[in-house]
């Protein structure tokens, strides 16, 4: 149960663009996530904002979070509920404060493309 009164809904994800070679990359915070208070309590929508990604027009969904925090973010079949919007979703893990380690460019060799 959460604190949040009951008027208060979750907000859609935020996409913040950035120009690319010849695309864009979007930036937002993990899909389902309730963003209406700074407290960080869940109860987004992920299937919402997995919605709101395909309307800003992209084609795949990467997410970089570690395998751990899946359980307290979303529930099950993340992946499957992405590509049931039409994305193409791809898992490349990395720890959190730190940059990209062998097991991602491994990952990228594959879904960089």
């Amino acid at each position: 149960m959460s604190d949040r009164p009951r008027d208060r809904q979750p907000l859609p994800v935020h996409i913040d663009a950035v120009p690319c070679g010849g695309g864009t990359i979007g930036l937002a915070t993990w899909p389902g996530r309730d963003c209406v208070d700074e407290g960080g309590g869940w109860g987004g929508d992920l299937d919402r904002d997995l919605a709101a990604i395909r309307d800003w027009r992209a084609t795949a969904l990467v997410s970089l979070v570690e395998d751990h925090e899946f359980g307290p973010l979303t529930a099950g079949g993340f992946g499957d509920r992405a590509e049931a919007q039409g994305l193409d979703w791809h898992h490349l893990p990395f720890a959190d404060n730190r940059g990209p380690d062998d097991r991602f460019e491994r990952l990228w060799t594959y879904s960089g493309p």
